[in-house]
């Protein structure tokens, strides 16, 4: 499984970078729209996921935000994390099955993430307001 893992990982990570970049450069980008495949969307929301996730865990550390902000990005990334690593795995089985149902279920996957992802992206920037 870690290697499955690990080649996931290797065909996301050059897009998350890209994703990475165009969040820091115009925060109005949405990658997720932007992605032109069911794959490319995966990836588009983990890679969202993971840069702001970071985010949230930085800012859920910073002391001078209200306790209550600080649980609500913890709360936020923890919802999100468990729907993440479904998607992850949603990803490995299309690659390795690539088969009707392996696609159903990766976009299932991906529509229950979105909207997570989208609240941990505005607990991160509502904090860091």
């Amino acid at each position: 499984m870690d290697n499955q893992m690990n080649k996931v990982l290797h065909y996301a990570f050059p897009l998350w970078l890209v994703v990475g970049f165009a969040l820091v450069a115009c925060e109005s980008i949405n990658p997720v729209g932007k992605a032109e495949t069911l794959e490319q969307r995966a990836f588009a929301v983990y890679g969202t996921y993971v840069i702001f996730a970071e985010q949230a865990a930085d800012l859920a550390e910073n002391d001078a935000l209200p306790r209550s902000v600080r649980l609500a990005l913890v709360t936020a990334e923890e919802r999100t994390s468990p729907v993440i690593e479904s998607l992850l795995n949603a990803v490995q089985d299309l690659q390795a099955l690539n088969s009707s149902t392996t696609r159903t279920s990766l976009e299932s996957w991906v529509d229950r993430a979105l909207p997570l992802v989208n609240d941990l992206v505005r607990s991160v920037r509502g904090a860091q307001e």
